[in-house]
C-alpha cells in the first residue's frame, strides 16, 4: 500500500529485494531482485556464522532468534557478497529517497544514503526488542541495535501512538501511520453463500463459525491455541483457524485450514459470523483486526488485539480483557443480530477511514519536506483498460468494432486505453485504436515452429498449445511493460486455453504481475459439432473441456490474491463453465454501439431501391451461420408473387480457410444472375457496415442451433439495438433473447424449407415484427451498451464464492 500510495502521489518507485526473483517494469514502477545468495537467505551460512558467534562466553546463553536479529543490524555481513556494494550502488544511485521497513537494513542503507546524498526514512512496524528479546542482556543489546538504527534515518513512522512515544523518549522523534491497507478493495456481503461455501468445503457440522488467522508469529501461536481451547467450550459453534499460525488439523469443531490463497481467505472471512483476535502479547499493531474491519465483520479482540486503533468497546468491537472471557462475548454477539450488524457497519466506518489512500498522507509530507519540494497538484491518473486481442489484426468481422467501442467510452469516462493485437495489424489500424501489435501468433493459429510432422497428431497439439502460451506470456509482458500500472484492467475478450495458460505463467513469473486486475471472457462452448448443417450432433468435446479445466485450474493456482475474474456474455456458456470453473463465471453485457451514419453513401453499399424491402445476411461466409441456406430463400421468394418487392444484400466473403467450401455456395448465388440479389465480396469498413444494417428491413441469422446453442452473436445484437427485425433458428441464445416478443421469426436450423417459411411468413407480417423489433431494441441498447459494459468491467469483481470440490486444498 506504500508503493501504491506513492504512485498516486506521482512518484516513481522501485522495488529492491535481496533476494532472488524475476525484475519486472510497469508504468512507473519497478521491481529488482539481487538475484544471488547472501548470508541472510542461505540457511548454512547463516547457521555457520551463528555458531560463531554463539561460542563468545557472553553470547551463549541467547536463543537463535536472539543472535539472528542482532546480526542482522551487521551491516559487513551484508557486504560479504561483493556484489550487493554495486548492485546498491546501481539503483540508489537512481533515486531521490530511499525507504526501508524494519531497522536493520538502516546502517547498511544508510551508508549508501550518504553516499548518494539522499535521505532515508524508515517504517518501525514492532518493537523488535520487545517482541524477540527475552534473556535480559539480549533484551538490552537488541534495544541499543534498534535505538542505534533508528537514529540513523532522516525520518521515522511508527505503527501505533504507544510505540511513536516510547522511542521519543529516546530522542527518536516521528509520526504515526497504521499499518492497515485498501480498504475499497473489498465490499462487504455475500455472507450466507460463502459462509455455506466454507461449511462444505471444510464439513463444518456447525451452522455458524468464528474465524481466527494469523502467521507462523509467536503471539498468533498463542491465539491460535487459546482459539482451541475456546471451542471446547462452545461445542454448538465450529471454529476454523487459518494461516501458518496452527498445524493443519480437525479436532471436533475446531478445524485449522493451514495456508490459504487470498481467494479463500475472502470467502473464509465473508461466511465468518465473528472474526476473534485472542492475542495476550505482541507489538505493532494488528493487521488482522483491520481486515476484519474490512470486510464489515463483527470482532471479540483483547486489548493487545485492538492496540493502536481509535476504537470503543462495545461500538466497533468487544474488548475483553482475557481469552477466557470470549466465549460469553461470542454467545452474546452470535444471539444479538442487532448488535452484529451495528458493530459491522461501526468496523467497516472505521476500516474506510484508515484506508491507505488518505491514511499514509504523512508519507508524502515526509518526502515532500526532505526534497524540499511541493506536493505535486496535478490529478491523480485514472485506472487504465488494456484490450487484449491477439486475434485482432485487420476490420474484418466484430474485433476492431468491439475494440473501438471501448476505446470509445473510455475516452468519454476519461480513462486511458491501450490495445495490444497481433504484428500483422496495419498502421491505420493501430493508430485509430491506440493499439501495439504485439502478438505473434492469434487464437486459432498453429505455430510455424512446431518441429512435429501433422501425421503426429497428439503430439503436435500439445507442442502447439504449450508454444502458443510461451509466447503469449512473453509478448504479453512486454507490452504491458512500462505502460501498465497497478490496479490497471487487463481484458481478453476470446480467451481460451492458448492464452489463459500464457496468462497463468505470467502472473506465477511475479508477483507484480498480480497487481494488475484481468476480466477474461469465454466465448466457445465446450460442446462439438459434427455432421453437415441439416443433420448436425452435438456432444461434450472431452478434449476442449479438458483443456479449459486444466487451464482454468493453473489459471486459480497462479491467481494468489484474486485478480482474474472469468466472464461470459452468455448466462448459458456461463452454466457450461460454471460446472468445473469452482468459480463464479460473470455474465457481462455487450459493449453495442451505433456509430451516426456518414454524410457521404458508401460506394460498396448498392442504393436502396424505392418501395423494395430489404433484406440482408451481415458478416462473413461460414457454414456454422448458415450461409449454404441462402440460395434456398433467393429461389423461394423469386417463385413468389411479391418477389418484385424483395431485393437481397449478403455479405459474401471468406475471412478464413477453414470456411473454404462456403466458395461453392458464392457462386451458386452468383449463377443465378438476378438482379434483386447483391453481394458483397469484401470486408466493410465500420460506416459501410452501419449504411447497410440501417438499410434492412429484415436481417437473416440462418446461423446453426449447435453451434450458438450458448453461444452469443454480434449480427444478432446488432440488429436487435437498431431495431430490425430478425429470423433465428429456434432453441438459439438469439431465439431465447427475443424471449415472448414478436420481434423475429424462429426456424428449425438446418431446414431450408422452415427458413424460408420464416422468412414468408415476417414478410407477411413485416409491421407487426418491425414494431416488435423497435420496442426490443430500446430494452436491449439500455443493457448492451459500452458505457454499461465499462461499467461493469472496471467496477469491483463479484464477491467470490469457492465452489465445493473434491480436489485438494
Amino acid at each position: 500500500c506504500l508503493w501504491k500510495f506513492l504512485l498516486e502521489e506521482g512518484a516513481e518507485v522501485t522495488l529492491a529485494f535481496m533476494e532472488k526473483g524475476n525484475n519486472a517494469d510497469f508504468q512507473n514502477v519497478s521491481v529488482r531482485y539481487f538475484g544471488e545468495p547472501t548470508v541472510f537467505n542461505t540457511p548454512v551460512a547463516l547457521a555457520r556464522i551463528t555458531a560463531s558467534v554463539r561460542s563468545m562466553p557472553e553470547l551463549k546463553q541467547y536463543s537463535p532468534t536472539e543472535l539472528d536479529f542482532l546480526l542482522r543490524y551487521e551491516k559487513g555481513l551484508y557486504l560479504t557478497n561483493p556484489k550487493v556494494g554495486p548492485w546498491l550502488d546501481e539503483i540508489l544511485g537512481h533515486q531521490d529517497i530511499v525507504t526501508c521497513e524494519y531497522p536493520m537494513y538502516a546502517p547498511l542503507l544508510s551508508e549508501y544514503c550518504k553516499k548518494w546524498q539522499m535521505p532515508l526514512v524508515v517504517t518501525c512496524l514492532d518493537m523488535l526488542y520487545e517482541l524477540h528479546g527475552v534473556h535480559p542482556r539480549a533484551k538490552e543489546r537488541l534495544k541499543e541495535k534498534e535505538i542505534e538504527a533508528l537514529k540513523l534515518a532522516d525520518a521515522l513512522v511508527f505503527c501505533n501512538e504507544k510505540e511513536r512515544n516510547a522511542f521519543a523518549q529516546f530522542g527518536l522523534k516521528g509520526v504515526t501511520v497504521l499499518n492497515t491497507g485498501d480498504a475499497l478493495s473489498v465490499i462487504p456481503g455475500h455472507e450466507d453463500e460463502s459462509r455455506e461455501s466454507v461449511r462444505t468445503r471444510l464439513s463444518l457440522k456447525a451452522a455458524h463459525y468464528c474465524l481466527f488467522v494469523g502467521s507462523a508469529h509467536g503471539p498468533n501461536t498463542a491465539a491460535a491455541a487459546e482459539v482451541r481451547l475456546i471451542a471446547k467450550q462452545l461445542p454448538d459453534i465450529a471454529f476454523v483457524v487459518a494461516g501458518n499460525c496452527c498445524a493443519t488439523m480437525v479436532e471436533g469443531n475446531f478445524v485449522s485450514v493451514g495456508p490459504v490463497t487470498d481467494e479463500f481467505l475472502d470467502t473464509l472471512y465473508r461466511g465468518a459470523r465473528v472474526v476473534l483476535i485472542p492475542l495476550t502479547r505482541g507489538t505493532g499493531q494488528s493487521v488482522k483486526t483491520f481486515q476484519a474491519f474490512i470486510h464489515g465483520k463483527p470482532v471479540v479482540s483483547t486489548p493487545t488485539g485492538a492496540r493502536g486503533y481509535s476504537v470503543t468497546h462495545g461500538q466497533e468491537l468487544l474488548i475483553v480483557a482475557e481469552p477466557a472471557d470470549f466465549p460469553a462475548s461470542i454467545r452474546r454477539l452470535l444471539a444479538d443480530g442487532e448488535l452484529r450488524q451495528s458493530f459491522s457497519k461501526n468496523a467497516r466506518a472505521c476500516a474506510l477511514s484508515l484506508d491507505f489512500r488518505e491514511h499514509f498522507q504523512p508519507y508524502g509530507d515526509i518526502i515532500s519536506r526532505l526534497l524540499k519540494r511541493p506536493k505535486s497538484s496535478e490529478p491523480k491518473t485514472t485506472r487504465s483498460l488494456f484490450l487484449i486481442d491477439n486475434n485482432l489484426s485487420d476490420r474484418i468481422g466484430h474485433h476492431f468494432n468491439y475494440a473501438l467501442a471501448l476505446k470509445e467510452q473510455c475516452a468519454a469516462e476519461s480513462s486511458s486505453f491501450f490495445a495490444l493485437v497481433k504484428r500483422t495489424a496495419p498502421a491505420d489500424v493501430l493508430a485509430e485504436l491506440s493499439a501495439t501489435g504485439e502478438f505473434s501468433q492469434g487464437i486459432h493459429e498453429d505455430s510455424t515452429l512446431n518441429p512435429f510432422p501433422a501425421d503426429w497428431g497428439n503430439l503436435r497439439s500439445i507442442y502447439d498449445l504449450l508454444l502458443s502460451n510461451d509466447h503469449f506470456a512473453k509478448e504479453l509482458e512486454a507490452g504491458l511493460s512500462k505502460k501498465a500500472r497497478p490496479g490497471d484492467l487487463v481484458f481478453l475478450p476470446n480467451a481460451t486455453p492458448r492464452q489463459m495458460l500464457g496468462l497463468a505463467l505470467f502472473l506465477l513469473k511475479h508477483p507484480l504481475h498480480r497487481t494488475l486486475k484481468f476480466v477474461l471472457i469465454l466465448r466457445y462452448s465446450i460442446y462439438s459439432v459434427t455432421g453437415p448443417i441439416s443433420e448436425r450432433k452435438t456432444g461434450v468435446d472431452k478434449e476442449t473441456s479438458d483443456l479449459y479445466a486444466l487451464a482454468i485450474e493453473k489459471l486459480v493456482m497462479a491467481d494468489f490474491s484474486g485478480a482474474v475474474r472469468l466472464a461470459t456474455d452468455s448466462a448459458e456458456l456461463a452454466k457450461e463453465y460454471g460446472a468445473f470453473a469452482h468459480r463464479p463465471i460473470e455474465v457481462l453485457p455487450i459493449p453495442h454501439t451505433i456509430h451516426p451514419l456518414p454524410a457521404v453513401f458508401p460506394p460498396t453499399i448498392p442504393p436502396k431501391a424505392s418501395g423494395k424491402i430489404r433484406i440482408v445476411y451481415m458478416g462473413d461466409a461460414r457454414d456454422e451461420k448458415g450461409f449454404e441456406l441462402l440460395p434456398a430463400v433467393v429461389r423461394a421468394c423469386a417463385a413468389h408473387a411479391s418477389f418484385s418487392s424483395v431485393e437481397f444484400v449478403f455479405q459474401a466473403f471468406i475471412s478464413s480457410h477453414y470456411h473454404q467450401k462456403m466458395a461453392l455456395v458464392i457462386d451458386e448465388l452468383d449463377r443465378l444472375k438476378l438482379p434483386q440479389v447483391h453481394l458483397i465480396k469484401t470486408p466493410l469498413s465500420t460506416d459501410a457496415y452501419q449504411v447497410l444494417l440501417d438499410s434492412a428491413d429484415l436481417v437473416l441469422l440462418p446461423y446453426d442451433v449447435a453451434t450458438y446453442r450458448a453461444r452469443t452473436s454480434g449480427p444478432f445484437v446488432e440488429a436487435i439495438c437498431a431495431c430490425k427485425p430478425v429470423v433465428v433458428p429456434r432453441n438459439s441464445w438469439m431465439s431465447a433473447q427475443l424471449k415472448e416478443s414478436r420481434a423475429g421469426e424462429g426456424f428449425n436450423s438446418g431446414n431450408a424449407e422452415d427458413l424460408v417459411r420464416a422468412v414468408l411468413s415476417t414478410l407477411s407480417n413485416l409491421k407487426i415484427h418491425a414494431a416488435a423489433a423497435s420496442e426490443l431494441g430500446k430494452q436491449f441498447r439500455g443493457y448492451h451498451n459500452p458505457q454499461n459494459f465499462i461499467q461493469c468491467l472496471m467496477g469491483p469483481a463479484l464477491p467470490t464464492v469457492v465452489r465445493p470440490t473434491a480436489a485438494k486444498s
